[in-house]
Order: C-alpha cells, then structure tokens, then sequence
C-alpha cells in the first residue's frame, strides 16, 4: 500500500515521534470503543448523541490510522503479519478457554 515517497514521512518525522503518533491513535481508537459501547448499552445508563453508524465510522477512522503508522513503522509487513497471527491464535485459544472454564463454574 505505502509507496515510495510515503517514505518521507518516515524521514522527516523518525522513529519515536511515529510511536507518539501511535500511541495517541491507539488512545484515539480506545475513545471510539468506549463510544461505540455506550451506542450499544442496552440500558443506555450513560447515552451518547452519537448514533451507531457514527460510532462505526469513527472505529474505521481510527483503526485506518493506527494501521499507517504501523505500516510506516515496519509492523505491518508480511513476516510481521504471519507473526501476528500466531500470536493472536494462540491468545484468541486461552480466551476461549478461560470464557469455557467460567461458563463451566456458573453451571
């Protein structure tokens, strides 16, 4: 997806500000999950003007920057992919398992 000249940004920003761009996304993107949970409280305790399809679209938005800079960053290149995917398959199983064991214990 990058080009060539995206490089640019790289050059002229570096390393660590691009991890400060990171992490204020990542903050970003917790708001937009935090919105988006109060849209779907089916109490609504803590209602928000917001409406869903805006509370999707802001998830979008903010996924789409995290996963830039990740890109600019080097995290999102094939290798790295393939290592995520490990990582996450074995974090999505003692997820599953630790929900099964709870499951287990109610009943």
């Amino acid at each position: 997806m990058l080009e060539e000249n995206d490089m640019d940004i790289f050059e002229i920003l570096g390393v660590p500000e691009l991890l400060c761009c990171l992490a204020e996304e990542a903050a970003e993107l917790s708001q937009a999950a935090l919105k988006l949970r109060r849209v779907l409280d089916p109490e609504k305790k803590n209602p928000t003007p917001k409406t869903l399809n805006e509370c999707c679209r802001n998830m979008h938005e903010e996924i789409a920057d995290c996963e830039l800079i990740l890109e600019l960053l080097g995290f999102r290149d094939a290798e790295c992919i393939t290592i995520q995917k490990e990582i996450k398959k074995k974090k999505y199983e003692r997820w599953k398992n630790r929900l099964a064991d709870i499951v287990t214990k109610e009943k």
